[in-house]
Formats: structure tokens, sequence, C-alpha cells
């Protein structure tokens, strides 16, 4: 007898929207590219250390936007109810969200951190 797995189309969409969800929380933070580690080295001027301090405030910026747009879908899934929408309902989603959310602002404190550094710098 052969049988074969056949996901229905809520399974699919299911599986579909939590794979777009999850992609969102792979990458935390980044490593600096070819140009920016140059830029980094090659500082010495305060306009250099000031320019690298206006590069730390715009990615402190999106990992704050980062972490609000894991708080919302916290909620979003925190709100699915227990045993339903396949798995239980969205607790432990709506944990690793939240969790997502505490790194990023955690990663924007610590390019404040860096600015200010960049900022004195210049001084």
């Amino acid at each position: 007898m052969k049988t074969s797995f056949r996901p229905s189309r809520r399974a699919a969409g299911e599986l579909l929207v939590l794979g777009i969800a999850l992609s969102g929380c792979a990458e935390l933070i980044t490593s600096p590219s070819a140009a920016m580690q140059q830029q980094i080295e090659a500082a010495r001027t305060p306009a250099d250390h000031e320019a690298l301090a206006g590069y730390y405030v715009k990615e402190a910026a999106a990992a704050r936007g980062k972490a609000e747009d894991h708080r919302k879908m916290g909620k979003g899934y925190a709100s699915w109810p227990a045993g339903g929408r396949g798995s239980g309902g969205g607790g432990s989603w709506a944990a690793h969200c939240n969790a997502s959310a505490a790194s990023y602002e955690d990663i924007a404190k610590r390019y404040d951190a860096m600015a200010a550094e960049h900022r004195q710098l210049a001084k």
C-alpha cells in the first residue's frame, strides 16, 4: 500500500506563515561590510568619528524598529487560542518573538553606546 503525505491547504498556509515569521528572527546583527570595516579602521579625524556615530545611531533605530515588529508579532501569536491554529496556540511563538524583541533592544543600546564613544572621540 502506497501512501503519500499531502498536507491540507490550511496546514500548508500555516507552515508558510510560520516560515515567513521565523525568517525575520534569523539575523539579529550582522558583521560590518568590507567598506564599513575599512571606515572603522581608517577613522582618525573628528569628521570620521561623527560619521561612524551617525551610522551607529541609524543602526540603533533599525534595531528598535525590529524590536517593535517582534513585539507586534508576539501580541498576534499571544492572541491565538490554546489548542487552536494547529499546535496548542501561539504561546511559545509569542515567547520567541518577545525574546527577539528584547535582543534587538539590547543591540540598540549597544549601538547607542558605540555612537556615544565615537562622538566622544570626535571632540
